[in-house]
């Protein structure tokens, strides 16, 4: 016997993840103002807080950024990742690369 799968755990283990995911995703706002708050204070002008304040700009506001369209993408690949297996195999219980083999074997 070779591979073998449960479609349903597979399927509840990636809703598992997007929740995960998305609470990453409500944090993001609150970290972005908090740069951004520090990156806009006048209250802070020295030589040392303007490099600062650019290196914030250019460095982490991308960053963030970039993290966020990273984490959007995982969950839009997983929600596909669920309809494929709602579609294709909701009904299955249990799947092995035998039952596959024999599947496509009878040319079903």
């Amino acid at each position: 016997m070779g591979l073998e799968i449960y479609p349903q755990e597979v399927r509840a283990s990636l809703e598992s993840l997007n929740r995960s995911l998305e609470s990453v995703t409500e944090n993001v706002p609150l970290l972005k103002s908090s740069i951004e708050a520090f990156i806009g204070t006048k209250d802070l002008q020295s030589t040392a807080f303007g490099s600062r304040k650019d290196y914030m700009s250019r460095g982490h506001l991308p960053a963030v950024d970039g993290q966020l369209n990273a984490v959007n993408q995982f969950i839009e690949a997983n929600r596909t990742h669920i309809s494929y297996i709602d579609n294709y195999l909701g009904g299955e219980g249990y799947l092995s690369e035998d039952r596959i083999s024999e599947y496509f074997a009878r040319g079903t």
